[in-house]
C-alpha cells in the first residue's frame, strides 16, 4: 500500500486524499481548526496563481465542495503526529505549500497521482456499501452523475473481474457436474 512507503507531509497528504477524499486544493488548504475530534471540515482551498505561490483564495470547486467528513482513526492517528503548523499539510517552514515544492515532492511517488487518492476513496465508499447520495455529499459533487458515473465505472470493474471467477468456478464444477448426470442416467 502507498501509505506504508511515505513519511510526514507526504503521508498526510495521500492520507488525507484516500481516508477523506479531499482534492488536492482542499488538502493543502486544510488547516487544523478544520479537524475536530472524529469530522472535518472542508472550508476552503489553495490556488496557485502563475506566480507558483500558494494564495489561500478561499473557494471551493462548487457550493456541494463545503461538507463536513467523518474522520476514520487511521487518518487522525497520521494527521496528529504531525501536527506542527497552521496548516494540516505545510511547507517546510511551516507556511502554506508553494506550487513548486509540491510538483517536486509528487515527483517521489512515481505513476501516482493526487485525483487518484480521491478516486480510492470513492472506491472505498462504494465498497463499503455507502449509497450513491451519500457518497456524493461525502466527496463534494454537484452533481449527483459525477458520482454515479465514479460508481459505474467501479460497478463495470467488478463484473470484469466476476466474470474470471464465475469461469474457474463452472470449470471445476464442470467434472463433478458431468459425473452426477452419469450416475442418474445409469441408475
Amino acid at each position: 500500500m502507498l501509505l506504508t512507503h511515505l513519511i510526514g507531509r507526504a503521508l498526510t497528504f495521500c492520507a488525507l486524499g484516500i481516508y477523506a477524499g479531499l482534492r488536492r486544493k482542499e488538502i493543502l488548504g486544510l488547516q487544523w481548526g478544520d479537524l475536530s475530534g472524529e469530522k472535518l471540515t472542508v472550508n476552503c482551498a489553495i490556488s496557485f496563481p502563475g506566480n507558483h505561490q500558494a494564495d489561500p483564495d478561499q473557494s471551493l470547486k462548487s457550493k456541494a465542495s463545503h461538507r463536513t467528513i467523518p474522520v476514520p482513526p487511521q487518518l487522525a492517528e497520521i494527521a496528529a503526529a504531525v501536527r506542527s503548523s497552521l496548516y494540516v499539510v505545510p511547507a517546510a517552514d511551516g507556511g502554506m505549500i508553494v506550487k513548486r515544492l509540491w510538483q517536486q515532492a509528487t515527483r517521489l511517488v512515481s505513476g501516482a497521482h493526487p485525483h487518484m487518492l480521491r478516486r480510492s476513496y470513492a472506491t472505498s465508499l462504494y465498497r463499503a456499501g455507502v449509497d450513491l447520495k451519500t457518497a456524493q455529499y461525502l466527496l463534494g459533487h454537484s452533481d449527483i452523475r459525477m458520482t454515479a458515473e465514479i460508481y459505474t465505472h467501479i460497478a463495470q470493474q467488478n463484473v470484469a473481474k466476476s466474470a474470471d471467477k464465475i469461469t474457474a468456478y463452472f470449470s471445476s464444477q464442470k467434472s463433478k457436474s458431468s459425473q452426477k448426470v452419469v450416475k442418474a442416467e445409469n441408475e
